[in-house]
């Protein structure tokens, strides 16, 4: 991991800062990531899932290669997440069961950034994301009313069965702006996950992201 993420962020820096194309930034955004699902176990069929929110926070690399086409690598914090309602009712059971899911991630997206319009503000960003899980947590409570009233609660500060590594691909539409020497933008962006996240369920997880940020 450590290797790939000196490739991806300083070997670039050094070959284009010699011809004072590198710019540095940070960023700030707002996280929406929810959860298309496919169980391959067997369960009650009334499933429901839900969005999580979160925050995004992380630096930027950009590599100008023209005025128009640029190379920008990130490095991103967020923490992402679903909720999943199993709960069922039927004659002889009736259960409530919310189940909560979070993972903190470290993203390092590379994307290819394409400047367009007379006045290069707008841009469209794509490319792909290695993502690496930091830690995760599971959640559940449970309240059955029949056939034995009961309450419960299940709670996992690490999730078995999920896979610590993805590459999600990227889309972003965004708008830049030069203030003196900085460049000041926001952007809209669209996350969506090529690896199932757990092993024994077909479940791929996508985020939009709303992104305010600053570049030197």
């Amino acid at each position: 991991m450590k290797t790939l993420l000196f490739i991806i962020l300083f070997i670039p820096t050094i070959a284009f800062s010699q011809e004072k194309k590198v710019t540095f930034g940070i960023q700030l955004g707002y996280s929406s990531s929810w959860s298309s699902e496919k169980s391959e176990i067997a369960g009650p069929t009334n499933k429901q899932m839900s969005d999580a929110s979160s925050i995004l926070l992380g630096g930027i690399v950009n590599y100008k290669l023209s005025e128009s086409f640029s190379i920008q690598t990130e490095l991103n914090y967020v923490k992402k997440g679903f909720r999943r309602d199993l709960s069922y009712d039927d004659i002889t059971t009736k259960f409530k069961r919310i189940q909560e899911y979070s993972f903190n991630r470290l993203e390092v997206p590379v994307l290819v950034k394409l400047s367009f319009t007379k006045s290069k503000m707008l841009y469209f960003m794509t490319g792909v994301s290695p993502s690496f899980n930091l830690a995760s947590k599971y959640n559940a409570d449970i309240n059955e009313t029949k056939p034995i009233p009961s309450q419960s609660n299940i709670s996992l500060d690490k999730i078995p069965n999920l896979n610590s590594f993805d590459t999600p691909i990227v889309f972003s539409l965004g708008f830049e702006r030069p203030v003196g020497s900085s460049f000041l933008g926001l952007q809209l962006r669209y996350n969506q996950s090529l690896m199932n996240y757990f092993d024994n369920i077909t479940s791929k997880v996508s985020s939009f992201n709303i992104i305010a940020g600053i570049r030197f």
